[in-house]
């Protein structure tokens, strides 16, 4: 799964190219996906392309939140280059899940009692569903609700056959009751913390 953009005309120097990350030069803007987080190489080529659209300043390199980034080109700045494209690529899953909101459906909070009262708060509309080993996340939109199997089934005694199914759709269900996938994403990006409410998305 690809999870962000480099854009460059030039050497990525000291980077070793991942496998989350397309690598494009500026030729190939037609082809590249716009909703994934982009870092373009090289002040010049950056401000040619966004100064119709947008003011750009020299010392902020973020020009869309979560979206469009910029980094020097190794021979405008190198350290800049070398930590920029370092950064970004340990970021660009911080980026990618930031536009993605998060909430786990508390049951006291929600005065949810019985499994009619839980039924209520699941979106209708989800279009993805990740069922784990303790938890159910559910993607509706661009916002992702959890469900924490181990408060319903032991804190309020809800049957667990119940909440295993609490989903209807058969398309787009993520089984992974044994951690397997959940954990091959923490092995792969060791360094984000909030890896299982975003394996929705991710997987």
């Amino acid at each position: 799964m690809k999870l962000g953009n480099i854009v460059s005309n030039s050497e990525l120097v000291n980077h070793e190219k991942v496998s989350h990350i397309n690598y494009l030069n500026y030729d190939d803007l037609q082809n590249i996906d716009k909703t994934l987080p982009t870092l373009f190489i090289g002040w010049f080529s950056v401000y040619e392309l966004f100064k119709p659209k947008r003011e750009l300043i020299i010392l902020n390199k973020e020009i869309k939140k979560n979206r469009f980034y910029w980094e020097f080109s190794f021979d405008e700045k190198k350290s800049d280059h070398i930590d920029g494209i370092f950064n970004f690529s340990r970021n660009v899953i911080k980026y990618y899940c930031g536009s993605y909101s998060y909430e786990m459906i508390d049951p006291f909070f929600y005065n949810i009692k019985t499994e009619e009262d839980l039924e209520k708060v699941i979106p209708k509309d989800y279009s993805k569903v990740y069922d784990g080993e303790d938890k159910l996340y559910f993607l509706s939109g661009n916002e992702i609700i959890g469900i924490d199997k181990i408060v319903y089934t032991k804190s309020l005694n809800f049957n667990d056959d119940f909440i295993n199914n609490l989903y209807e759709k058969e398309n787009n269900i993520i089984k992974d009751r044994s951690s397997i996938k959940v954990k091959q994403l923490e092995d792969n990006f060791p360094y984000y913390p909030y890896i299982k409410p975003h394996s929705v998305i991710l997987l």
